[in-house]
């Protein structure tokens, strides 16, 4: 864009009203807690209760269960830690992300909006980059299936709110894994927030007519801020 020059290395910020910082469990909007480094393994050693390079891992026919405030859940966005019971947040895009060696996983994710077609929220599930279709909170916070028959092998699995903040709020109470937990991965190296209106959030882009009154098809995820996203890499 004419008038604006980059230095090398220099991280964009664009202000929009849909995506947020980085927030990680027991940090309220106003405080965020630092991020507490993995602990370091040695060259050529297998991290505890990870499978040896060239094995495909299996997962145990076991159900684990995890609250929200689990230190392997990696969230991303503006989420409020302040009230008891999970994660609450609104913003769209806001992802909570895990890594396991599972076949199935469930999520307890509760309603806060005030309901009828405009206040209702749904979340993007994606399973390694791909979205495999969407969830509906619950007021009641119940479980819901998130993913199922996954491969056996390594999955990272993502959920994330599509719908904008108009919308109201969810709680994220707990994800629980068919299998077990690993480390979460790695965050990306750049961040962008983007801060703006609903266009921004992705309004409307699934919706075969100009203005829904509804929230179903409005995204939040897949706006041109991902694709922003996606052209800067990871």
């Amino acid at each position: 864009m004419r008038g604006f020059s980059f230095a090398r290395g220099l991280i964009a910020l664009v202000l929009v009203s849909c995506a947020a910082p980085d927030r990680e469990p027991g940090a309220s909007v106003e405080e965020v807690a630092p991020e507490v480094p993995s602990g370091e393994v040695p060259s050529g050693e297998t991290p505890p209760g990870e499978t040896p390079s060239g094995e495909t891992p299996q997962a145990p026919a076991t159900w684990e269960e995890h609250p929200a405030d689990e230190r392997r859940l990696q969230y991303t966005g503006r989420v409020d830690w302040r009230s008891p019971g999970g994660a609450t947040y609104a913003f769209p895009g806001v992802t909570v992300r895990l890594r396991c060696v599972c076949t199935d996983v469930e999520v307890a994710v509760e309603e806060l909006g005030s309901g009828g077609e405009q206040h209702i929220n749904f979340l993007d599930v994606r399973v390694d980059g791909v979205s495999l279709g969407m969830l509906q909170a619950r007021p009641d916070g119940a479980w819901v299936r998130g993913v199922r028959d996954l491969p056996p092998g390594e999955h990272t699995v993502e959920f994330v709110k599509r719908t904008e903040s108009y919308a109201g709020a969810v709680r994220l109470r707990g994800v629980r894994v068919r299998g077990r937990l690993l480390e979460p991965p790695a965050r990306p190296a750049r961040r962008i927030e983007f801060v703006g209106d609903s266009i921004t959030c992705g309004y409307g882009n699934e919706a075969s007519i100009a203005a829904p009154t509804y929230t179903e098809p409005n995204t939040g995820y897949h706006a041109w801020n991902q694709d922003v996203g996606k052209a800067h890499g990871p």
